[in-house]
């Protein structure tokens, strides 16, 4: 369950999706306490919540991806895609349900597809196939629809709303902001995005970033799905001084890596992963040494390189520029 990295400190914020992944968060799991209605999931169902034009949280990729619009009377919701998935047997986008919900309702519409997909989805006959997906494929997407409409209107008493006359709030193009660096807030603070290579911090560093935090009187630290850090709320006088402790104290952390680098994501790897068939951790950072240090790559063009261990495909290699999988 992921929502916006900078949800509530962005001045360009859509909607802040915090209180809707608490909310999410806390009747799927009883409030940490464990939920029988929804302890047999598959190992990956992935839901997002879309809190910026920019989409940080990828709900191509996601079962249930909730964007935000503005119901026909011009009420706040969501408009929902369903179903999106990269495995080694099947890669799909994620695909329009036609639903449209108020913002107050979105776990009872979530809810609604959670226990379709607990009923009817696959488990293990066969394992590869127990994503949502599948079941839809299985049931086209309108009878799909009418499952979800049915535990939609037991729950609410309402019908489930379609998509007819909705305003969506997130643009057909756009280009995608940077969250590395330094940015200022909404409320005229800061936020300084550093780049973890591979995604892989250690507890030394830990210890030393919390440090830095605790210098400016910061509660929080973030992620990206990308595994990189944010660190919200740095006073503007203060701003300086957390730049020279990160690059002094921190030094494989940067605000500005190079193309590479910047663009890799990697898998947890054989060191930690029983599934994966390669060290994709220590071969990305290898990898993108050599490469940064041979090619210049023109300012403001990206190339994501993803490296995954296995085909269970976390490092989700199927939408890097360069996927790179790793086999016996």
């Amino acid at each position: 369950l992921v929502g916006n990295p900078i949800a509530g400190i962005d001045p360009e914020e859509l909607v802040d999706t915090r209180p809707f992944c608490d909310e999410f968060t806390a009747k799927l799991t009883n409030n940490g306490n464990g939920n029988p209605e929804f302890a047999n999931l598959p190992r990956k169902f992935n839901v997002c919540y879309i809190g910026s034009k920019e989409m940080y949280e990828h709900p191509d990729i996601n079962d249930i991806a909730y964007l935000p619009s503005k119901g026909p009377n011009g009420e706040m919701g969501w408009h929902i895609e369903v179903g999106g998935l990269l495995t080694s047997t099947l890669c799909e986008f994620a695909v329009p349900l036609n639903a449209w919900v108020p913002q107050d309702k979105h776990w009872e519409l979530g809810a609604a597809i959670l226990t379709t997909f607990r009923d009817y989805g696959y488990r293990y006959n066969p394992r590869t196939k127990c994503r949502l997906m599948y079941l839809i494929n299985d049931m086209g997407i309108e009878g799909f629809r009418a499952e979800v409409a049915k535990r939609y209107k037991d729950q609410t008493g309402s019908d489930l709303p379609t998509a007819d006359g909705i305003t969506k709030l997130v643009p057909e193009t756009w280009k995608r902001r940077e969250l590395l660096g330094a940015h200022e807030q909404v409320d005229g603070k800061n936020w300084l995005g550093l780049h973890v290579p591979a995604g892989r911090f250690y507890a030394d560093e830990l210890k030393e970033l919390v440090e830095i935090c605790e210098s400016y009187g910061a509660g929080e630290m973030r992620m990206t799905v990308e595994s990189n850090l944010i660190l919200p709320h740095i006073p503007a006088d203060k701003l300086d001084a957390v730049r020279a402790a990160v690059k002094a104290k921190l030094p494989r952390i940067s605000e500005a890596p190079a193309t590479i680098a910047k663009g890799s994501v990697s898998c947890t790897g054989t060191q930690f992963c029983g599934q994966s068939k390669i060290n994709t951790k220590g071969n990305t950072v290898k990898f993108a040494e050599i490469l940064d240090s041979k090619f210049d790559f023109p300012e403001g063009h990206d190339v994501r390189l993803h490296w995954t261990g296995c085909p269970n495909t976390c490092a989700q290699v199927q939408i890097g520029d360069i996927g790179l999988l790793g086999t016996t």
